[in-house]
């Protein structure tokens, strides 16, 4: 799915962004008045690309294409890429409620008859289980 945005917000978003096939190895997007530079990145094999802020489409694998910074000859191609750790907020998460107490000891009683002989004695962990949690 494609999108509009600005080369700086796509820049400044992006936490891997190639330039014409080179990777970016830094980037002055700063454009206000006051600034003595012209925003540039600085690409892998040591070439520095001067750049103007100007709105793009990004297409579905990253891509988008702008114009030079004079206006003429080949258009510049960039790939942005955005790499983070997975968020909680990214995957549905299903989170079982939690039991109650019967609910453990019923189920332990169940164990307790489908196991076999050897297996471990609850006989008295109902008791237990309701004098533990009464006692807190």
């Amino acid at each position: 799915m494609s999108f509009k945005t600005t080369l700086f917000k796509a820049l400044a978003a992006a936490d891997s962004t190639v330039c014409n096939g080179q990777r970016v190895t830094s980037k002055m997007l700063d454009n206000g008045p006051e600034v003595l530079l012209r925003p540039y990145v600085d690409l892998a094999n040591g070439a520095t690309q001067y750049i103007q802020d100007q709105e793009m489409l990004v297409d579905d694998t990253g891509r988008a294409y702008t114009h030079a910074m004079d206006g003429e000859g080949e258009p510049i191609v960039w790939s942005f890429q955005v790499v983070r750790p997975m968020r909680a907020a990214d995957v549905h998460t299903i989170d079982a409620p939690p039991l109650k107490v019967e609910e453990v000891v019923d189920r332990l009683m169940k164990i307790e008859r489908e196991g076999s002989a050897a297996g471990p004695d609850f006989t008295n962990i109902q008791s237990w289980v309701r004098g533990k949690c009464h006692a807190a």
